[in-house]
């Protein structure tokens, strides 16, 4: 929930607060539907042009560690990781539906469309037009 206890930037207790890390630019649970029955998918590593050797977990996979974190008044934050775990958890919802009926809705297809474009602009290739 984004309006939790860490979603604000004022708290006085903020070396209690953990902050999360592993910040992944491709939604674990689209890599998720990827995975075969042991729950791992296969890697091209695209600048050796090679599959890598073993499968991987999606946690281990397609994140940056601290990628969404910033400094907001001298306290690091991630809000933004917040943010987008709050619309990946709403989306996969949608994407499971689409996934198991076959079918959509309108409204269905407008969280879709939402779920490309939000992870468009969360790769790292698209930092650049935010410089």
């Amino acid at each position: 929930m984004l309006a939790g206890k860490r979603a604000s930037c004022n708290h006085s207790d903020t070396q209690a607060m953990t902050i999360s890390q592993r910040h992944h630019y491709i939604p674990r649970f689209l890599i998720d539907n990827f995975a075969d029955s042991d729950n791992k998918v296969w890697v091209y590593n695209k600048e050796k042009r090679m599959i890598l050797k073993s499968k991987q977990s999606s946690k281990s996979i397609f994140f940056e560690m601290g990628r969404n974190n910033f400094d907001v008044n001298g306290e690091t934050v991630d809000n933004i990781e917040l943010l987008y775990s709050e619309i990946d958890n709403l989306l996969s919802k949608y994407l499971d539906k689409v996934l198991s009926t076959h079918s959509m809705t309108g409204r269905e297809l407008t969280m879709i469309i939402l779920l490309v474009t939000l992870t468009k602009w969360r790769i790292p290739a698209s930092d650049e037009k935010f410089r």
